[in-house]
């Protein structure tokens, strides 16, 4: 499990959450498995990706009592793709260590474009205030919440996710991908 402090591509990273650990990278069939999952409905693949989660070293202590908090899709990419990839992620995690929760506290308020084809610019503009607390939301502001997403790239998703859990009094907040790239 990587670590995204070591990551020599994100030198220019200023993240606002705590720790980040993703599994794979996103090269190759890494590549081409999420973009399966994600766009060709392929949730068969969710087993695959347990499996990746099995196989990492401490990724069941880092999850353990974390509160996850899947990427919220807009309610139009939710209609067209038929299912999050985010809370299908979190729903593989919880069992691998039940004692985590899902906890949908985040709702996407911008329909905005695909981040593929942005700059890390481009991609923070894109998702500044894109997500805000799903109200009401239940929160224990001491407790570790863990954001959920695809994919790591350059970080904007995540660091607007913790924004806008910052703003609901939430602040151990750290990250898990299932890939980087």
């Amino acid at each position: 499990m990587a670590s995204d402090r070591a990551c020599p591509k994100c030198k220019e990273l200023k993240p606002l959450y705590g720790e980040g650990k993703t599994t794979i990278l996103v090269e190759g069939v890494g590549r081409e498995l999420i973009h399966k999952f994600k766009y060709e409905e392929a949730t068969f693949l969710i087993q695959d990706f347990f499996s990746f989660f099995e196989n990492c070293a401490g990724l069941t202590q880092y999850l353990d009592e974390a509160h996850l908090v899947p990427v919220p899709l807009h309610p139009r990419k939710f209609r067209e793709r038929g299912f999050n990839q985010s809370e299908a992620l979190c729903q593989a995690l919880i069992r691998l260590q039940p004692s985590a929760k899902m906890a949908k506290i985040l709702e996407r308020t911008i329909d905005t474009p695909s981040q593929t084809l942005f700059s890390r610019k481009e991609r923070m503009r894109n998702l500044k205030n894109a997500f805000r607390l799903a109200l009401p939301s239940k929160l224990e502001t001491s407790d570790r919440y863990l954001i959920v997403d695809d994919v790591f790239t350059n970080g904007s998703t995540v660091n607007a996710c913790t924004r806008a859990l910052r703003k609901g009094g939430i602040q151990r907040i750290d990250i898990l991908t299932l890939g980087h790239g």
